[in-house]
């Protein structure tokens, strides 16, 4: 599973809450569906006996019921798929601004920290790193700036000495 992109977790994450939903609702409906298919044989039944004709609809209810459940599963898989699709494109559109601050974020290099910086107008969600991320990039271009003073600094205090042990030489 870590793997996988975040868009296919949200799609795999959503597909499965769905398909739970889709089963139980199928479940609570052909059970809801059987038990009035069976309360009707039983007053075909009922009237079979009190009338004297002759029905058969205790197969007929049987296929019915059959026929019924078959549906249900059918639906309940073409609902799952389709909102699986519908899932994978919508959280797509969802992370496009998490590919673009990916993006910017990879045009920063040691040379560039201070004149590049990540659009802090965006997302609520990524307002934030965008702007933690800017945070970093200028105390990363003060620390290379102290690094380049002292590294000027100690080879202008080593200019001195070996200048005086040349011209002694």
């Amino acid at each position: 599973m870590k793997r996988l992109s975040l868009q296919w977790r949200i799609t795999l994450m959503t597909a499965l809450l769905i398909a739970g939903a889709c089963i139980c609702l199928n479940l609570l409906l052909y059970r809801s569906g059987a038990s009035g298919m069976d309360n009707l044989n039983g007053y075909v039944l009922q009237y079979q006996q009190d009338g004297g004709e002759d029905l058969t609809i205790s197969q007929e209810v049987y296929d019915t019921k059959t026929i019924f459940g078959r549906k249900g599963w059918c639906i309940t898989a073409v609902v799952t798929l389709f909102s699986a699709a519908i899932a994978y494109f919508i959280s797509g559109k969802a992370l496009k601004p998490l590919k673009e601050l990916a993006q910017q974020a990879e045009k920063v290099d040691q040379d560039n920290l201070v004149d590049i910086r990540l659009e802090e107008n965006t997302v609520a969600e990524f307002r934030q790193l965008s702007q933690s991320v800017n945070q970093m990039l200028n105390r990363l271009a003060h620390s290379f700036d102290l690094q380049r003073q002292f590294a000027g600094n100690a080879a202008h205090e080593l200019k001195t000495p070996l200048a005086i042990m040349q011209a002694k030489l």
